[in-house]
């Protein structure tokens, strides 16, 4: 509890905040299950946007102070979170409320004037980045989310920008429900050995593993894969995973918890895809609802 009311309360503020956002526009939605998947959508496309400038480029770095019992990078993905999923908000009520331009700018503006707050308590750290790049960042941010919201809305997207919207949604459930508890709970996962930085190492073999998991399971889904055809392509991935694991990529020595990991990211990204596509209703033989 040391550090609760001087770093994590912060933290927990900015996500009260992101809730009320949440139910403010899934209240005023005609069609609330598209709504959230498309919230999700755009948490996932923030979310691996900012681990490039947080995880590989260095960016700067969060201090929550949540699960800094792990390590130092686990607490600073906590504070990532939060912040991913309340700009991801903030950008969803702006579609939801088809605020103009100035009112973009001026939202952009407040996180810019929450970042310096949160630099004054130092709860966030710049290393190299500056609060000017949030706030230019999220200007285009908002309208490219407002732009792609008013392009799914009114109907059924084209097939590659549906499928767009599904791997960037199925990062969200997929990664903080299985690939990051498995993180918290039994160390890392990923060889930290391939480059000089470990993190950088963790986080390329992550991305690499998630976007095989993801694509397959996307081909599988809209292609109507039979189960046989299902079950072969996740032989295969256990093959890959096993096969990682002989070449100390996956670094688990146990190979029962080796197995007990394959089968958890396989089983999540089919059941995570499966998901996502039910709330977007893109599989229903039937007319699309309008998302609002």
């Amino acid at each position: 509890m040391g550090y609760f009311w001087t770093n994590t309360v912060w933290f927990l503020l900015l996500g009260i905040i992101t809730v009320l956002e949440i139910i403010f526009v899934l209240a005023r939605s005609k069609n609330r299950a598209r709504v959230f998947a498309f919230y999700l959508s755009v948490c996932g496309a923030a979310f691996l946007f900012e681990m490039i400038l947080f995880a590989f480029l260095k960016a700067y770095d969060y201090y929550p102070m949540i699960v800094d019992n792990v390590s130092r990078l686990d607490d600073g993905l906590a504070g990532n979170l939060f912040s991913q999923f309340s700009v991801s908000a903030t950008a969803l009520l702006i579609c939801e409320l088809d605020l103009k331009f100035y009112w973009q700018t001026a939202l952009a503006f407040v996180y810019g004037a929450i970042e310096e707050l949160f630099l004054y308590l130092g709860v966030y750290r710049h290393n190299w980045y500056q609060t000017w790049i949030t706030v230019a960042g999220l200007i285009v941010l908002f309208g490219i989310v407002k732009a792609a919201y008013k392009k799914f809305a009114g109907g059924r997207p084209a097939p590659l920008f549906k499928y767009i919207l599904v791997y960037f949604a199925a990062f969200v459930p997929h990664t903080d429900l299985i690939s990051w508890p498995f993180r918290l709970i039994w160390g890392p996962t990923f060889s930290e050995k391939l480059f000089a930085d470990p993190q950088n190492s963790a986080f390329l073999l992550f991305a690499i593993n998630f976007n095989i998991l993801c694509i397959t399971a996307i081909i599988l889904r809209y292609n109507k894969a039979k189960w046989r055809q299902t079950g072969l392509a996740a032989l295969f991935l256990y093959a890959v995973y096993f096969a990682a694991h002989m070449f100390d990529l996956v670094v688990y020595r146990d190979a029962a918890l080796t197995a007990l990991f394959a089968t958890a990211e396989i089983a999540g990204i089919f059941l995570s895809v499966f998901l996502v596509d039910k709330l977007y209703g893109f599989n229903e033989n039937r007319p699309a609802q309008q998302a609002s």
